[in-house]
This record gives C-alpha cells, structure tokens and sequence, in this order.
C-alpha cells in the first residue's frame, strides 16, 4: 500500500488529491491518502517520519515532496528523495517521481485477481497470494492468510491474468509470489515466509534471478 499525506489549505488539498488520484488509478497504483491536514503542528506530530511513502507540503504557491524509496526488492533499506514544484500539482510533474517504478507500486503490483465460481466472484489482491500449485486438472491459489482457492484455470491462464514478472514459474507445476519467499535452499528448494517448500528447477531459478533483477533496478534487462 503507498500510503500519502498532504498538507495544504483546503482548495490545495483537493487539487493535489484530484490529480494524484487520477494519476495513479491510470498507472494502477494502490494507495491511500491518510493524512490531510493545515495545522503545521498536527502535521509534524502526527504524519512526519511515521512510515509514509509520499509528503506533499503546499506553500506560497510552491508544492515541496519527499519520497520514501527503497534500496532492495524486501523493502529493508530506504532513503528519502526530495523536491519541489510549482503549484497547482500537474500530471507531467508526477511522471517525473518515480513513484510508478516504485516497490510498493510495481514490485509486488497490488491489482486484484478475481476468481469466478459460478455466478459469485472473488477478488484477490495480488500480495495475499503466496503461491499457485497445479494438480490433477485443478489449480489452487493459497493465500497468505491460510486459504485456499480452487480453479479450473491452467497456470498458463492465471500468470496471463496475473503481473508474470512477480509472479514466476519456479517448477513445473507452481508458480510464486517473489514477496512470499524465505530463502533458497541448497537441495533446489524455496521456502516460503509461511514455512511452505516449493522444488525450484533450473528453469525456475533463471526466472526467479529475473524478478530479482527485475525488482531491484525496476527494468528488463532479458527479452
């Protein structure tokens, strides 16, 4: 979740809102505007250096920024990155922070998955699925919490629906959330947060070296 708070009167509040959600809906960022406020006081008591990822301060026409990035895909090192811009928020302004290159925006995309059974749907986040397992002609999707969803659908069918870069095929038969992993074993295992071992093939580890990449620098460096 990128969590944002703003700082502003009223009407400068609401532009920046307007903008910023319009621009990350189109770029299918899940995020949350938690705190708005104009009491200086209120703002460094009870938003500054809480675990935000976006500040947005307006002041005499002047929007100042600061950015929580991330040095590693795990989220375990991070630096603020700063800047300003004049206001009323633009949108060319927002394309030029790297908030869609994000990790809590693209490493792990937070879209919705959804399910079908018949007539009823279920919709899944993309960051509660640890890992998909396919057998005897059926597919289940476990959930971080436990749960289990059952499909027909192919994994073929479900990393077509799914974000394929974060979610990779590490055997013949499972494909994993890059966020649901431990570590890797010496016996070609991978064991999961929830403690679950998964056989990773050859062919699984060059895809898990991809992700990895692929979620440290934010870009494909293999077709």
């Amino acid at each position: 979740m990128f969590k944002i708070v703003l700082y502003g009167s009223t009407a400068e509040r609401k532009q920046m809102k307007e903008v910023l959600s319009q621009h990350l809906n189109k770029n299918r960022v899940r995020f949350e505007i938690i705190y708005e406020t104009y009491d200086s006081s209120k703002f460094i008591r009870d938003s500054l250096f809480k675990g935000f990822n976006l500040y947005m301060i307006c002041q005499d026409k002047t929007i100042s920024y600061m950015l929580k990035i991330y040095n590693n895909y795990n989220l375990q090192t991070s630096r603020y990155v700063s800047g300003t811009v004049e206001f009323p928020l633009t949108y060319d302004e927002l394309d030029k922070m790297p908030i869609k290159n994000h990790p809590l925006t693209c490493v792990c995309p937070y879209g919705t998955y959804l399910s079908r059974k018949g007539e009823n749907i279920h919709k899944i986040l993309h960051e509660e699925i640890e890992y998909i397992h396919r057998k005897k002609r059926r597919t289940f999707i476990h959930l971080n919490n436990g749960d289990t969803i059952e499909t027909a659908k192919s994994l073929t069918q479900i990393r077509r629906e799914l974000d394929r870069s974060y979610f990779f095929k590490c055997s013949n038969r499972y494909m994993i959330n890059l966020f649901s992993i431990n570590m890797l074993t010496a016996r070609n295992e991978v064991q999961l947060k929830s403690g679950a071992v998964i056989p990773l093939s050859e062919a699984g580890f060059v895809n898990y070296f991809k992700a990895l990449v692929l979620s440290e620098l934010g870009s494909k460096i293999w077709k």
